[in-house]
């Protein structure tokens, strides 16, 4: 046993024993600090953009969402649980689905909604577990079934010109889906990119090259075609216009014959009026013949004379025997 000294324990008391003054200080020191915790934590803010739900020691509260503002609860029992109601998108990147020719494609796709103040509470206290936890998760195992189901019955060719289509089809199918499910309302969706596999892209490059190259030798048949056609087209308008040209020359000659056969009917006729007339002249004038010769000769003897000929002008004068009277009779 040991030979030390019992310790005295009132000796030790009345060394650790606190002046009146100073244990009072902490007291109030302590209670108002308490009171100040329990202040801040009987109070919360709920957001513009939230809504809430009140728990009080794993008890539902609240019977309807709490609205934004500033609000009491009981300290130390109550959990708030709060909940954004405002416009938001959810986005999945990259999300792998097969189409119904078994083509392996990556989507992007994005949900614009908004949770009605009806669904709060259920979201947070019928969806997955307490609170707001689970909703991502839930959001995405639907958002991906609903989108590989679309996407399931389309043929690969066929999706980029049938892209609106597939959007309108599946933000329907979502609506319905998650009103039902939970109770949110679907405002939009979005496909927001589309990536296909290497050898269908393989294939499709292929095959646009493949098509090019008939629309090329088609272009090249289709020109062609037009350069004999317009050649025809020419050789058939220098043909007409040869004929035309032809027709008339033709026109001309025939015009001009006419002129000129009218020409010589014009001078025959003029000829023969002029024969009529002098011989009308004549017969009635027998001595014209004699006057014109004489008016035409230039007193100059020919100065060569044929055998039998005369040097004198053939000049008929008029006899100086008066002509015989034509009342006298012979014999008379």
């Amino acid at each position: 046993m040991s030979n030390r000294p019992p310790v005295k324990f009132e000796r030790v008391q009345e060394r650790f024993r606190f002046p009146p003054q100073i244990g009072g200080f902490w007291t109030v020191l302590v209670l108002v600090a308490i009171i100040i915790f329990l202040c801040f934590n009987s109070a919360y803010v709920v957001e513009p953009t939230e809504l809430a739900g009140v728990r009080r020691l794993g008890q539902v509260v609240s019977q309807q969402a709490v609205e934004p503002g500033l609000h009491f609860k009981v300290p130390l029992l109550d959990q708030v649980d709060r909940l954004q109601v405002s416009l938001e998108t959810y986005r999945i990147d990259q999300l792998t689905v097969n189409t119904i020719d078994n083509q392996p494609i990556k989507v992007s796709v994005g949900l614009t909604y908004r949770i009605p103040k009806s669904a709060v509470l259920f979201l947070l206290y019928s969806v997955g577990r307490a609170g707001n936890v689970d909703l991502d998760a839930n959001f995405e195992r639907i958002i991906a079934d609903r989108t590989a189901k679309i996407f399931a019955q389309q043929n690969t060719t066929r999706i980029s010109e049938s892209r609106n289509e597939i959007s309108t089809a599946l933000k329907q199918l979502l609506t319905t889906d998650l009103r039902n499910l939970f109770q949110i309302e679907v405002i939009d969706f979005q496909i927001s990119d589309i990536i296909y596999s290497e050898s269908f892209r393989a294939s499709v490059e292929a095959a646009v090259k493949a098509k090019n190259e008939a629309v090329a030798a088609e272009n090249t048949v289709n020109r062609v075609k037009y350069e004999a056609q317009q050649n025809v087209e020419k050789a058939n308008g220098d043909a007409q216009a040869r004929l035309r040209i032809a027709d008339a020359e033709r026109q001309a000659a025939i015009l001009q014959a006419q002129g000129k056969s009218e020409a010589i009917r014009l001078e025959g006729e003029a000829r023969a009026n002029v024969l009529r007339l002098n011989a009308q002249v004549l017969k009635e004038s027998p001595l014209l013949i004699d006057l014109t010769k004489a008016d035409r000769w230039n007193g100059i003897l020919p100065s060569v004379l044929l055998e039998g000929s005369s040097a004198t002008p053939l000049l008929a004068l008029p006899s100086l025997t008066p002509a015989p009277s034509p009342s006298a009779t012979p014999g008379s």
